[in-house]
């Protein structure tokens, strides 16, 4: 499904919204249709952002091959941070820079999640972003990035 070049910043907000329960949070109505919006409008369940060692050509992208999707280039807002053994982490932030990304759409990611799982650690948690192009929003995708400090 493609999409038009969103300029709202409503999409930031039903991402952030969506977020809340995956970062902890507990879920209200509000909350379960950010999420049921961002899988049903956006597809946000057939999409996953890389960066670092998960990206074509790098060390881990072979545990994305067997997806068979397409692959897109993007940008999410946040910033790039080193975990241990300085490995790149990113942190969401609507406010942040604008990070490069590569967006892989493949429809069975959906039911593949719990195999991706073992990335959630050390306060990595999987989230939903906004993936920017030229034109402003093109998509919603997940990505895996540390939870913000509070």
């Amino acid at each position: 499904m493609g999409f038009a070049a969103v300029r709202d910043a409503g999409v930031f907000e039903l991402v952030e919204l969506a977020n809340a329960v995956r970062s902890g949070g507990m879920p209200d109505e509000e909350t379960r249709i950010a999420e049921r919006v961002c899988q049903t409008v956006f597809g946000a369940e057939e999409r996953l952002a890389v960066y670092g060692a998960l990206a074509p050509g790098e060390a881990k992208h072979y545990m994305l091959a067997p997806f068979r999707g397409t692959w897109s280039t993007g940008f999410v807002r946040g910033r790039m941070t080193t975990m241990a053994f300085g490995l790149p982490i990113l942190e969401l932030d609507t406010d942040g820079d604008r990070i490069p990304v590569h967006v892989l759409h493949a429809p069975p990611l959906k039911d593949a999640w719990s195999n991706l799982a073992p990335f959630e650690s050390m306060g990595i948690k999987r989230l939903l972003a906004a993936i920017e192009d030229a034109d402003g929003v093109s998509a919603i995708a997940n990505v895996y990035a540390r939870l913000p400090e509070s």
